[in-house]
Protein backbone atom coordinates (compact mmCIF):
# COMPACT_ATOMS: atom_id res chain seq x y z
CA UNK A 1 0.00 0.00 0.00
CA UNK A 2 1.12 3.25 -0.35
CA UNK A 3 1.05 4.18 3.02
CA UNK A 4 3.80 1.73 4.07
CA UNK A 5 5.54 2.57 0.80
CA UNK A 6 5.68 6.12 2.35
CA UNK A 7 7.12 4.52 5.79
CA UNK A 8 9.80 2.71 4.14
CA UNK A 9 10.83 4.79 2.07
CA UNK A 10 10.84 7.84 4.93
CA UNK A 11 11.84 5.33 7.97
CA UNK A 12 15.42 5.89 8.59
CA UNK A 13 14.26 9.61 8.62
CA UNK A 14 11.45 9.12 10.92
CA UNK A 15 13.93 7.37 13.39
CA UNK A 16 16.38 10.08 13.42
CA UNK A 17 14.42 12.78 13.60
CA UNK A 18 13.99 13.74 17.72
CA UNK A 19 10.87 15.50 17.38
CA UNK A 20 8.65 12.82 16.10
CA UNK A 21 7.83 9.46 17.94
CA UNK A 22 8.66 7.00 15.62
CA UNK A 23 6.63 4.25 18.10
CA UNK A 24 3.68 5.73 17.54
CA UNK A 25 3.91 6.89 14.01
CA UNK A 26 4.52 2.96 13.48
CA UNK A 27 1.25 1.59 15.46
CA UNK A 28 -0.45 4.09 13.35
CA UNK A 29 0.58 2.43 10.39
CA UNK A 30 -0.07 -1.50 12.06
CA UNK A 31 -3.64 0.47 12.91
CA UNK A 32 -4.60 1.86 9.59
CA UNK A 33 -3.76 -1.92 8.35
CA UNK A 34 -6.31 -3.36 10.46
CA UNK A 35 -8.61 -1.05 9.44
CA UNK A 36 -8.34 -1.96 5.78
CA UNK A 37 -8.20 -5.54 6.62
CA UNK A 38 -11.52 -4.94 8.20
CA UNK A 39 -13.07 -4.04 4.89
CA UNK A 40 -14.53 -8.21 4.63
CA UNK A 41 -17.47 -6.49 2.65
CA UNK A 42 -15.29 -5.80 -0.96
CA UNK A 43 -15.87 -7.85 -3.45
CA UNK A 44 -11.82 -8.15 -4.24
CA UNK A 45 -11.32 -8.50 -0.19
CA UNK A 46 -9.33 -11.50 -0.82
CA UNK A 47 -6.91 -9.24 -3.19
CA UNK A 48 -6.65 -7.08 -0.78
CA UNK A 49 -5.65 -9.08 2.01
CA UNK A 50 -2.95 -10.38 0.28
CA UNK A 51 -1.73 -6.94 -0.87
CA UNK A 52 -1.77 -5.61 2.83
CA UNK A 53 0.08 -8.92 4.05
CA UNK A 54 2.50 -8.57 1.51
CA UNK A 55 3.04 -4.79 2.11
CA UNK A 56 3.14 -4.86 5.95
CA UNK A 57 5.54 -8.50 5.37
CA UNK A 58 8.27 -6.43 3.55
CA UNK A 59 7.94 -3.69 6.21
CA UNK A 60 8.86 -5.89 9.07
CA UNK A 61 11.71 -7.53 7.15
CA UNK A 62 13.20 -4.22 7.15
CA UNK A 63 12.58 -3.50 10.20
CA UNK A 64 14.01 -6.84 11.56
CA UNK A 65 17.01 -6.09 9.14
CA UNK A 66 17.71 -2.48 10.16
CA UNK A 67 17.08 -3.81 14.00
CA UNK A 68 14.09 -1.96 15.03
CA UNK A 69 12.11 -4.82 15.24
CA UNK A 70 13.34 -8.04 17.19
CA UNK A 71 11.89 -11.37 16.71
CA UNK A 72 11.65 -12.39 19.43
CA UNK A 73 10.90 -9.69 22.34
CA UNK A 74 9.84 -9.44 26.19
CA UNK A 75 8.27 -6.71 27.85
CA UNK A 76 11.56 -4.52 27.75
CA UNK A 77 11.43 -4.25 24.15
CA UNK A 78 8.17 -2.35 24.40
CA UNK A 79 8.04 -1.45 20.41
CA UNK A 80 8.96 -5.09 19.35
CA UNK A 81 6.41 -6.43 21.86
CA UNK A 82 3.26 -4.09 21.11
CA UNK A 83 4.48 -4.89 17.53
CA UNK A 84 3.87 -8.56 17.39
CA UNK A 85 0.76 -8.39 19.45
CA UNK A 86 -0.89 -6.28 17.25
CA UNK A 87 0.60 -8.65 14.38
CA UNK A 88 -0.55 -11.96 15.74
CA UNK A 89 -3.62 -10.52 15.95
CA UNK A 90 -4.01 -9.56 11.86
CA UNK A 91 -2.44 -12.35 10.74
CA UNK A 92 -1.56 -15.13 13.19
CA UNK A 93 0.69 -17.08 11.20
CA UNK A 94 3.29 -13.67 10.09
CA UNK A 95 5.87 -14.26 12.35
CA UNK A 96 7.15 -18.09 11.98
CA UNK A 97 6.84 -16.74 7.96
CA UNK A 98 9.86 -14.28 9.16
CA UNK A 99 11.19 -16.89 11.27
CA UNK A 100 11.38 -19.20 8.64
CA UNK A 101 15.46 -19.15 7.84
CA UNK A 102 16.40 -18.94 4.01
CA UNK A 103 19.01 -21.76 3.39
CA UNK A 104 21.46 -21.30 0.83
CA UNK A 105 21.75 -25.15 -0.05
CA UNK A 106 18.63 -25.07 -1.20
CA UNK A 107 18.96 -22.29 -3.65
CA UNK A 108 22.10 -23.32 -5.35
CA UNK A 109 24.09 -20.11 -7.22
CA UNK A 110 24.34 -21.43 -10.96
CA UNK A 111 27.68 -22.12 -12.31
CA UNK A 112 28.58 -18.85 -15.07
CA UNK A 113 29.11 -19.95 -18.15
CA UNK A 114 31.89 -18.46 -20.17
CA UNK A 115 31.57 -16.41 -23.14
CA UNK A 116 33.64 -18.40 -25.21
CA UNK A 117 31.75 -21.31 -24.09
CA UNK A 118 28.52 -20.20 -25.60
CA UNK A 119 29.30 -19.82 -29.27
CA UNK A 120 28.65 -21.53 -32.05
CA UNK A 121 30.11 -25.14 -31.88
CA UNK A 122 30.94 -27.72 -34.28
CA UNK A 123 27.28 -29.53 -33.20
CA UNK A 124 25.44 -26.59 -34.72
CA UNK A 125 24.18 -25.31 -31.43
CA UNK A 126 22.97 -21.49 -31.50
CA UNK A 127 24.99 -18.66 -29.83
CA UNK A 128 23.43 -17.87 -26.35
CA UNK A 129 23.38 -14.54 -26.40
CA UNK A 130 21.49 -14.42 -29.59
CA UNK A 131 19.02 -16.25 -27.67
CA UNK A 132 19.07 -14.13 -24.87
CA UNK A 133 18.57 -10.98 -27.61
CA UNK A 134 15.52 -12.57 -29.64
CA UNK A 135 13.72 -13.16 -26.24
CA UNK A 136 11.13 -10.34 -25.02
CA UNK A 137 11.84 -9.94 -21.71
CA UNK A 138 9.59 -7.89 -19.47
CA UNK A 139 10.95 -5.90 -16.66
CA UNK A 140 8.13 -5.70 -13.91
CA UNK A 141 8.70 -3.06 -11.27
Amino acid sequence: SLLNRFFLQNLDSLRSDREIRFDEIWMKVLCCTDIMLEMKSDPKYSELYTSIKQSIKNVLNVMLHKNILKLKSDESDRLSHITWQKIDDMFPRMKSELCQSFNVSDYPHPTPTPIDSAKNDDDGSQNVQQQIDSQDILLID
